[in-house]
């Protein structure tokens, strides 16, 4: 290199190091061979490091790709043009640079150099002037924004369509600048693309500064930076309102026609035309009047978002064309247009304007809807709060769902009156299908010389054929009966001959074997000289089969009515029919035999109440009252006839209907006198085998009364021998003879409730019920028998419940109940020796709240197997025993609504045990 070049390149490299920018200077092969000083600062690499391809390391690796196809092309076209990549820097962070490369001249060698010139051009905080001058000529709305989401920058196009500053739209979240129905929208994707960095694509309404709301659709996407961070967001919007008010008027029209397609009812279809109306054209309030057939009336077909009172008021309302601009669409088949109510000369003297000024409308806009015939069918209305006129495109709006609302109305009118049209066809082929099943009769036409036919639903059923088949004589042939094939076909050839058919044969079916039909036709045509018949085939094989099903029944009948009579004499039951508000009776023998009523007699309720029994006519009255609500009853009663001899009867009646609100009964009644008989004796047979088993305890018991009375005796006469030495005595001690005279009245009175107590339990009275205390009752019992039981070594034990209800039943039969437990739990341990022989008596409360005593004893127990016989009458398990004890107990028991028991202990021993419902009324307390 000459002196001269040295010190250029000298000089040279002192102004490239004076540059802001990164220089380095490459052959066309990409080694370096000078870098300047900037280089050096940015990189921290010097000329050693960046020689050959060095230099090539500090861009980003997924940019270097790129870059190297970029230099190539540039050196083979020799052109310049910029290379954006990302270097990195000294502390390892890649920033955004515009490479320049340009051509040196060949050197001494020939070699071409290229000189590079980096400009640092990652993204800073503000936009230089080209970029905001780019931005403000461009016909969509572009702002940045920080990372908070606050504006840092906006178009032109941006701040003149909302007529804000940037500082006001700096706060574009709460300036008013969305819908506020849109915000959640908005935030949502916000939040999401700062978040994820998921790009914001959303519709969302912006208000302009004209006062309306216009759809855009707002895109936002990270800018970031070398490093892949995020360093702001930029946001385009372009206006859709006009797609979206076209795509929702086409989704309008389109769901409407659907609805119409669909047939939807008229008023869901014009409550949707409205809803639109009222969707596409901003604050405003559809009405849809739908003129009545009189043409004199409106009815309210929609009206979605009027007042109700409002809409109230105008259904029904008269068309009147000095009331309203409604009406005066009608008469004048033209829109009427109110723009400004307040100062519309045509409505003077109406009551109209008042009432829009008490609902707050200041404008009507009537638009008349025509049907295909060209009639005014109905009116399509438009109510505004300002007093406004409307807007082109709303005109064309509106006109538009004024031609759909037509179309509806007349697909209405048309599907109302082609239904009503097929209803009443559908009525009279039901019908007449209908009447064909019930009366089992298939209809036809049939031209019998070529073998073509009709025949309906019901002629296939009773053939049954299939509906499939074509419909042929043949096909009928094969079902008729072979002994009445002659005769079928010679009527068919009658027919064929001209002449009509009444007659009746037989067929076999499939499914329902043997039928009886009647086939009836008759000529009503003749085609081109073929006769032509309609007629029907009638299935009457039930009325066939009834006829001989009658004649058989007859006699079953009759035989069946002698059996029925005979088994009322027998079982001396009647049966009887009774219509209780007309007095109107039907009995049969038996009942006027029981009465001793001639059967030729018309009975009626007084003959009957005359032979009542008096006692027991109340009753009977009681049951008539009931019958006549239609009440069922079931009552024994007592009669008497003229005989005088007492007859007792059980009547049943049963409501089977209602004739003219009158209830009916059906029902039998009963003599029942030999089983009241028996069963009364059957009682008193009780009673007396109860007072047989008492007397028989008598003898168990003499030892503990002679005990129990020898003791206030022998008190008695202490107590007198005591009192007549004080008496004698001198003086005399007339105190301590008061003191024994009143020990004796206290042993004696002990001595008569012994014996009060002994009559009571031994005597033969009727049962007496009463309420009764259960604790009081079983002490008193065990202080009767206490002697016997501490004979036989029993020890007794006692645990009454306390608050024990109250029990109502005879005292005296109870006790002995308790007695015979009792007696028999000793019996049961009389044999006992190796272990101690306690009864232990307790009385307690039930789960269902009845009274319960229980007899627990430590004997010889019972078989489980023979637990269910002890109260069998005559069952006994001891040597000497009746078997009567316990069959007697279980009757009293059963007698007072409880049931007696006896089950194994879980030790030795067994447990009776018997429960009682309480009383009515509230419980007694015993302690």
């Amino acid at each position: 290199m000459h002196s001269g070049e040295r010190t250029g390149m000298v000089e040279t490299s002192g102004v490239l190091d004076a540059l802001a920018g990164l220089v380095w200077t490459a052959r066309a092969d990409g080694r370096c061979d000078f870098v300047n000083r900037g280089w050096h600062d940015y990189t921290g690499l010097g000329l050693d490091d960046a020689r050959d391809h060095g230099w090539q390391t500090v861009i980003h690796p997924d940019d270097r790709p790129s870059f190297l196809a970029a230099w190539d092309v540039i050196r083979q076209a020799g052109t310049v043009d910029d290379i954006d990549a990302r270097l990195r820097r000294f502390d390892g962070e890649y920033r955004w640079f515009a490479l320049r490369p340009s051509p040196f001249p060949a050197g001494a060698q020939g070699d071409p150099s290229w000189c590079w010139l980096a400009i640092d051009i990652d993204e800073g905080p503000s936009t230089d002037g080209r970029m905001r001058r780019l931005l403000d000529r461009l016909p969509i709305q572009v702002a940045f924004l920080n990372l908070a989401g606050t504006s840092e920058y906006s178009n032109r196009k941006t701040l003149d369509d909302y007529g804000m500053t940037l500082d006001e739209l700096v706060q574009w979240q709460t300036s008013g600048a969305i819908h506020p129905d849109d915000h959640p929208v908005v935030h949502e994707q916000l939040e999401r693309l700062m978040t994820t960095g998921e790009m914001f694509d959303a519709q969302v309404r912006m208000h302009y500064k004209d006062g309306t709301y216009r759809w855009m659709r707002c895109l936002c996407v990270p800018f970031r930076d070398a490093q892949d961070n995020v360093v702001r967001y930029v946001t385009c919007q372009l206006d859709i309102d006009d797609r979206k008010r076209a795509e929702a008027l086409l989704a309008a029209e389109v769901a409407l026609l659907e609805m119409v397609a669909r047939g939807e009812t008229l008023p869901r279809v014009l409550d949707a035309v409205s809803r639109h109306v009222e969707d596409l054209c901003t604050d405003c309030h559809c009405s849809i009047l739908v003129v009545a057939p009189d043409r004199k009336h409106f009815w309210v077909g929609a009206g979605p978002s009027l007042p109700d009172e409002y809409n109230r008021i105008l259904d029904g309302k008269t068309i009147d064309a000095g009331y309203g601009p409604c009406s005066l669409a009608v008469v004048e088949k033209g829109p009427i247009i109110t723009a400004d109510l307040a100062n519309d000369p045509r409505w003077e003297g109406s009551i109209w304007p008042p009432l829009m000024k008490t609902y707050g409308y200041a404008s009507c806009w009537s638009m008349p809807i025509l049907s295909i015939s060209g009639e005014i069918s109905a009116i399509f209305a438009i109510y505004r709060r300002q007093p406004v006129a409307p807007t082109a495109e709303e005109q064309e709006l509106i006109d538009r769902f004024t031609k759909l609302t037509g179309i509806a109305i007349d697909r209405a009118q048309a599907d109302a009156a082609l239904q009503i049209s097929e209803g009443e066809l559908r009525a009279a082929l039901a019908q007449l299908s209908e009447g064909q099943r019930l009366n089992k009769t298939g209809s036809f036409t049939a031209d019998l010389t070529i073998d073509q036919h009709q025949w309906s639903d019901e002629y296939y059923r009773i053939f049954e054929i299939d509906p499939a088949t074509p419909p042929r004589v043949q096909a009928v042939r094969d079902r008729v009966h072979p002994d009445d094939l002659a005769l079928f076909d010679a009527e068919i050839q009658r027919g064929i001959e001209g002449h009509g058919a009444d007659f009746t044969f037989r067929v076999v079916t499939p499914t329902a074997g043997l039928k009886y039909l009647r086939g009836v036709a008759h000529l009503i045509d003749t085609v081109a000289g073929r006769p032509i018949f309609m007629g029907t085939v009638q299935d009457i094989t039930d009325s066939k089969l009834a006829e001989e099903a009658l004649r058989a029944s007859s006699a079953e009948l009759r035989r069946i009515n002698m059996q029925l009579t005979d088994a009322h004499r027998l079982s001396r039951t009647g049966s009887f029919t009774w219509d209780v508000l007309a007095d109107d009776h039907a009995w049969t023998e038996e009942i006027y035999r029981l009465f001793e009523f001639d059967p030729d007699t018309k009975v009626d309720m007084r003959m009957m109440f005359e032979a009542i029994h008096p006692d027991d006519r109340q009753k009977v009255e009681q049951l008539v009252q009931q019958a006549s609500e239609g009440t069922d009853f079931d009552l024994e009663f007592r009669v008497v006839p003229r005989s005088g001899s007492v007859k007792h009867a059980r009547v049943v009646g049963r409501r089977v209907g209602l004739a003219t609100d009158r209830p009916i009964f059906m029902g039998a009644l009963q003599d029942v006198t030999s089983s009241k008989l028996a069963e009364d004796a059957l009682n008193r047979a009780r009673s007396e085998l109860a007072h047989v088993t008492r007397a028989a305890a008598l003898s168990a018991l003499t030892a503990s009364i002679g005990h129990e009375v020898n003791q206030p005796l022998s008190g008695i006469l202490t107590n007198a021998n005591t009192c007549l030495r004080m008496l004698a005595a001198d003086p005399p001690n007339v105190v301590g003879a008061s003191e024994t005279a009143r020990r004796t009245i206290r042993d004696a009175n002990r001595a008569a409730e012994v014996i009060k107590r002994l009559r009571a339990l031994f005597a033969n009275k009727a049962p007496a019920m009463e309420r009764i205390d259960l604790n009081e009752a079983a002490r008193e019992l065990i202080a009767l028998s206490s002697s016997e039981l501490q004979r036989g070594r029993v020890v007794l034990q006692t645990q009454f419940a306390g608050n024990l209800p109250i029990v109502e039943g005879d005292r005296i039969q109870l006790q002995q109940v308790m007695l015979n437990l009792l007696l028999n739990a000793a019996d049961a341990m009389a044999e006992i020796e190796d272990r101690p022989r306690i009864v232990a008596v307790e009385t307690a409360v039930g789960p269902e709240g009845d009274v319960k005593l229980l007899v627990r004893d430590s004997g010889i127990g019972v078989d489980p197997q023979i637990v269910h016989r002890l109260f069998d009458p005559f069952y006994t398990t001891k040597s000497q025993g009746m078997g009567v004890g316990l069959s007697i107990s279980r009757t009293i028991i059963e007698n007072h609504g409880g049931r007696i028991w006896a089950v194994p202990n879980d030790g030795p021993g067994a447990t009776f045990g018997f429960s009682i419902p309480p009383a009515g009324g509230p419980a007694g307390a015993i302690g």
